[in-house]
């Protein structure tokens, strides 16, 4: 007994030095964080910004397919032109030159013409990408929400197994009330910005391009 008296007065000792999280002092709880969510299908599709630049692709692509149709006759005549000359003569082999260079540069011109478009479109989602982010963190500061998330809706039915599951697959939020919903002001405000602005706008300028935030 008097062997094990020390220990047990260190234990005791050590016991009042090391306070337990019951004798901690317990501060205010931090409230929870405030989660809103935006459906960025809903906001692209109903901006009537994207439906101006969509506009003005869809032209140049009338206007690239008008070009090509022209390059086309061009060749073709170039074809018939060809069989008017003999078989090795200077101008059937002239001509045959000429003709090929043609259809390579035909060639070259479509990849240039089907890159292009792909900028311009890749530039156009970037735009509206960052003016929605740019409205998102606006309207989440005035409405005290401390995080905003990504809503995917599902704006038809699947036609296949794996397209099913690949767009259930990528909804993110399955509820929310209408109040933490903040796609319509979000919609209402991008729509108000590009009609302030007098609808000018027919492409992505070079600034709005840039990467996304």
């Amino acid at each position: 007994m008097r062997k094990s008296f020390p220990r047990i007065a260190a234990l005791l000792l050590i016991a009042a030095l090391c306070p337990t999280a019951e004798s901690q002092p317990v501060g205010n709880p931090p409230a929870p964080a405030r989660v809103a969510v935006v459906d960025l299908t809903r906001v692209f599709s109903q901006s009537t910004r994207r439906q101006a630049m969509e506009e003005a692709l869809r032209q140049r692509q009338i206007e690239l397919a008008k070009q090509e149709s022209t390059r086309m006759e061009a060749i073709n005549r170039m074809a018939g032109e060809i069989e008017s000359y003999a078989m090795g003569t200077p101008q059937r082999t002239k001509l045959e030159r000429e003709r090929k260079a043609a259809v390579q540069e035909l060639e070259t011109w479509r990849n240039e013409s089907f890159e292009e478009m792909n900028e311009k479109f890749a530039a156009l989602l970037t735009v509206l990408y960052n003016e929605a982010c740019r409205d998102v963190a606006e309207a989440a500061a005035e409405r005290g929400f401390d995080m905003v998330i990504k809503e995917q809706s599902i704006e038809r039915a699947p036609e296949t197994r794996d397209e099913a599951a690949m767009m259930f697959s990528q909804r993110i939020v399955i509820y929310v009330k209408p109040e933490y919903d903040l796609t319509s002001e979000i919609i209402r405000r991008m729509n108000e910005r590009y009609a302030a602005e007098g609808k000018k706008e027919v492409g992505p300028s070079a600034g709005d391009a840039a990467s996304p935030e």
